[in-house]
């Protein structure tokens, strides 16, 4: 845990243990996107036809996507030109609960999908 600037920042060790449990009920679609130089643990839906979902996991007690400081559920749509797009219908904010955002993964998923197959 680490104060930073008058904020808390938990880190890896607020969220290594969503992993496990994230990745079970989502299947082997999804996969752990943590680099060991990242603020915020992910996982990641990679491989349909250039289209990508991020879910960043919580990691502080405040929400600054910039700064990699989510105290929410975060799950970001990509496309093939690489860039995150969080004005898209795939995207969704500041989800609250583990199930939430379990349930907009598996959502999401789906419905990029339908509409490029």
């Amino acid at each position: 845990m680490v104060q930073k600037h008058g904020k808390l920042i938990y880190g890896w060790d607020y969220s290594k243990d969503l992993i496990k449990p994230l990745l079970e009920k989502l299947g082997n679609e999804w996969v752990e996107t943590s680099y060991g130089n990242d603020v915020s643990m992910s996982i990641g839906w990679h491989g349909y036809k250039n289209h990508y979902l991020t879910l960043y996991l919580p990691n502080a007690n405040v929400n600054e996507p910039i700064e990699e400081n989510y105290s929410t559920f975060n799950l970001l749509y990509t496309d093939e030109s690489n860039s995150n797009i969080e004005s898209s219908p795939y995207s969704k904010l500041n989800i609250a609960s583990l199930e939430d955002a379990i349930q907009e993964c598996i959502k999401q998923s789906k419905l990029i999908k339908e509409k490029y197959k």
